[in-house]
C-alpha cells in the first residue's frame, strides 16, 4: 500500500518490524515518531 504523502510503497508490517529490529541491532536511531504516525495512519484506514 502506498504512503499517502510520499507515495512510497510500504513493506508488510512483519517486514517493517524485522527491519526496525535489524536497525536497532546495528545501533541506528529508530524513528519512534514515524512509527507512531504510521500506526495511527493504519488504524484510521482500518476503522
Amino acid at each position: 500500500m502506498a504512503h499517502p504523502v510520499t507515495g512510497e510503497v510500504s513493506a508488510p508490517p512483519g517486514f517493517a518490524t524485522a527491519e526496525m529490529v535489524r536497525r536497532g541491532l546495528r545501533g541506528e536511531r529508530i524513528d519512534l515518531r514515524g512509527m507512531l504516525f504510521q500506526a495511527a495512519l493504519l488504524l484510521t484506514l482500518l476503522i
